[in-house]
Formats: structure tokens, sequence, C-alpha cells
């Protein structure tokens, strides 16, 4: 007997006691047998279990989670939801948007008071030639600039907002009908209307660009020659 076997006596009675055991006891559970030719055993005795059963890969392979196919009908109706949300924000916006007057209009309304002031002044400069021969040449030119400034400035509200044209006064130029009521009956009266109105064209040149403001500064200009040459 070598040193690492055990006796063969003692191996048979340990193999029956095991053999015993392992009938005993649940199927799966098995006792370590001791030595090495236990250990033999115990491996060819679990390498004879059964893999698992058909039904069982079944069953897991069932269970899988399968990604979804796009059909032709998902996608449109997908598509018809991605068009109505997209509609629904450009209407809001659109809503948002049109809760004041744009840029265009806003010009406009500041420009519309200017020409109307310019319409006046014309009429009023022509009553007072009327009644002032003697300033009669400088208060017709004066007439005559301010018709010039008021079609021009009309002309530009209407190409920024058609709706404010008529808000506008018509210029001393206009038809016999229209209203003529001198807003001033005095020179000083007029000079002081026509330095106003220099003002508040020149402001107004200074916040705009491009035509408008070209416009807007040659008009404030003329006014500045109407006041310091012809009323100087």
């Amino acid at each position: 007997m070598s040193g690492g076997d055990a006796p063969e006596g003692v191996y048979l009675l340990g193999e029956g006691a095991r053999t015993a055991r392992d009938r005993s006891s649940p199927r799966g559970t098995r006792t370590r047998p001791r030595g090495r030719a236990g250990g033999a055993t115990h491996l060819a005795r679990w390498s004879t279990v059964a893999p698992r059963s058909t039904s069982d890969v079944t069953s897991l392979s069932l269970t899988t989670p399968v990604s979804p196919v796009l059909t032709r009908r998902d996608a449109l109706v997908r598509g018809v939801a991605v068009v109505g949300v997209l509609g629904a924000g450009a209407a809001l916006a659109g809503c948002s948007t049109s809760s004041g007057p744009d840029a265009a209009t806003r010009t406009a309304q500041q420009l519309a008071p200017l020409a109307r002031a310019a319409g006046e002044d014309a009429v009023a400069a022509r009553a007072l030639a009327a009644q002032t021969p003697d300033r009669a040449a400088a208060l017709r030119v004066i007439a005559d600039d301010r018709d010039v400034h008021a079609r021009s400035l009309t002309d530009e509200v209407s190409r920024l907002s058609a709706d404010l044209v008529p808000s506008a006064s018509p210029t001393s130029s206009a038809a016999p009908s229209a209203p003529s009521t001198p807003v001033v009956t005095t020179v000083d009266a007029l000079r002081g209307r026509l330095s106003g109105a220099r003002t508040a064209t020149a402001d107004l040149a200074v916040t705009s660009d491009g035509y408008r403001a070209g416009l807007l500064g040659s008009i404030a200009a003329s006014l500045t020659t109407l006041v310091e040459v012809q009323l100087g």
C-alpha cells in the first residue's frame, strides 16, 4: 500500500457508504468523495447528468424580446403625427408674432404724422401768402417745399403700410373740395411749426437707415433753410 492510496477495504467501505448517501440525498446534491478514486467516480457520475431539455431552451427563446418591424402604415401614421406637431408649432408662432404691429408698420406710424404736418404747413403758408403780400414770395416757397415733403413722406408710408395712408392729411395740391383750413394764421406761428417739424424729422432720421434716413435728413435740412432763410 502506497502512502497516497487508501486501503482497499476502507475504500470499498467508503464507496458503499457514499453510494448509500447518494441514493438518500435529493437529485442534484452530491457529497464530495475523498481521495483520488472517489474523485474520479464523482466526476464520472456527474458527467451522466442530462443537459437542459429542449422545452426549456424553447421557453427561453420565446421570452426574448423581438424588435418590432416598422410597417408602411406605422410610418405613415408617425409622419402625419410629426406634420401635425410642426403645424401646431407654426400656428402658435404666428399667433405670437401677430399680437402687435411689425417693424414696417411701426415705422409707417412714425412717418404718418410728419406727412400730415407737412401738408398742413403747405396749406397754412399759402393762406398767409394771400394775407401778407410782403412775405408772399417766401411763403409760396415754403408751401411748395412742404408739398414736396408731404408727397415724399406719404409715398414712404404707403410703401410700408398702405392702411395708414388715409390718416395723412391731403396736401395743398389735392382737389379743391378737400378741407384746407389753415392750422396757423400768423407767420410767427408758422415758423414755430416748421421748427418743431425740423426737430422731429431730424430725430427720426438718426434712428433710421438707408433711403429713409436720407429722405428724413434732406427734409430736416430743407426745414432749416425755410426757418432761417425764408422766414429769418
